[in-house]
């Protein structure tokens, strides 16, 4: 019995510190200890256009969180992106996966990325096209339940995940709709 207690606890410790990240809540957190402002970062977390010194200072913050929502901010220019798919933290690259801003050749660098939470950031972009990510799909064999979670899943999609009868996936696709949390990060208009 007692080492059932234990491995009990072993599983429950475990699931604490695995838990998903919450970058608008942890970001938050650090980027307030760095001094910034509410306004500022609000602004951060909600993907609105930043001067470009904030951009440059925050992409020096090596907080995983924090370069998620840097990453994922639509009105980046194309070198930041660039530097930011380099980064090593797989967190940080799946940010700039659900950039609406990619251009082409950033996105075909993500699709081939090594990390599962890159692609699964790609699957959520609400700027891929259906053909990306039907393809996205076949290359990696992600569940529909990723795609669900794309605020502008594509009709086509949305009719396979319905035929599919994956629950998980139903479930995804009426949660995204109710509960769009932040996005969606609209593309700026060029």
């Amino acid at each position: 019995m007692t080492r059932q207690m234990f491995m009990a606890v072993v599983v429950l410790l475990a699931g604490c510190v695995n838990s998903p990240g919450w970058p608008e809540r942890d970001g938050a957190k650090r980027l307030r200890r760095a001094g910034y402002d509410g306004a500022t970062i609000t602004k951060i977390i909600q993907g609105r256009p930043l001067p470009e010194t904030v951009c440059h200072d925050l992409e020096s913050i090596r907080n995983q969180d924090v370069g998620f929502l840097l990453a994922r901010n639509p009105h980046l220019g194309i070198e930041q992106m660039t530097r930011l798919s380099r980064r090593k933290n797989d967190f940080v690259r799946a940010g700039l996966a659900r950039n609406p801003s990619l251009t082409a050749e950033l996105i075909d660098t993500l699709r081939n990325d090594s990390s599962h939470t890159v692609w699964i950031g790609l699957a959520a972009n609400p700027s891929l096209e259906t053909k990306a990510l039907l393809e996205l799909r076949k290359q990696h064999g992600l569940d529909w339940s990723w795609f669900a979670m794309n605020p502008a899943c594509p009709a086509q999609i949305v009719e396979k995940i319905r035929h599919s009868g994956d629950k998980k996936a139903l479930y995804w696709l009426d949660r995204t709709k109710k509960n769009l949390r932040g996005w969606p990060i609209e593309k700026p208009q060029s």
